[in-house]
């Protein structure tokens, strides 16, 4: 691990099986990790972490790396819920900012990849496919109630063309 760490846990037959782990980081913040450990004390299982900076993960974990599914919250508040592999966004999930707009979707190496919805704080939304977390292609673009408005046509992450649906 390579830093300071304090744990409390529950052994059964010579192993920890749960308990809480205190750690200092390089940076000298703390965070505090509840929930299971495997043999090596490393987090695996189900278990939550806040860090001082007040980021928080709840869920399911292997390795010591959020892995499987759970609930991350950003100190601004943006939080994300879906699938996780190896500390990254990994499948589907759904992100919401701090300024109210959301990504549902799916997810790759800790970025929108695939089909997935933008939800405009409005309640305007665009539904398409994703690539490295920038929209690719025609979004069909949808009132609040849900009536097609127009497609967005999308390269590099610039609306390039608007077609108005009647």
């Amino acid at each position: 691990m390579g830093y300071p760490c304090l744990f409390e846990c529950e052994w059964v037959k010579g192993t920890p099986t749960k308990g809480r782990r205190v750690a200092i980081d390089n940076d000298n913040k703390w965070d505090n990790y509840e929930g299971q450990f495997d043999v090596r004390l490393l987090r695996t299982g189900t278990g939550r972490c806040e860090h001082e900076d007040g980021f928080t993960y709840q869920g399911e974990w292997k390795d010591d790396g959020m892995n499987g599914q759970g609930k991350h919250t950003w100190s601004d508040g943006a939080i994300y819920e879906g699938q996780w592999q190896e500390y990254k966004r990994h499948g589907q999930g759904n992100f919401t900012r701090s300024d109210g707009q959301t990504y549902e979707g799916q997810w790759q190496d800790d970025e929108a990849n695939g089909e997935g919805k933008w939800t405009f704080t409005d309640g305007t939304y665009e539904v398409g496919k994703w690539k490295d977390g920038k929209q690719i292609g025609v979004q069909q673009y949808f009132s609040k109630q849900g009536k097609h408005i127009e497609n967005r046509t999308y390269e590099d992450e610039v609306l390039i063309k608007t077609e108005k649906i009647i």
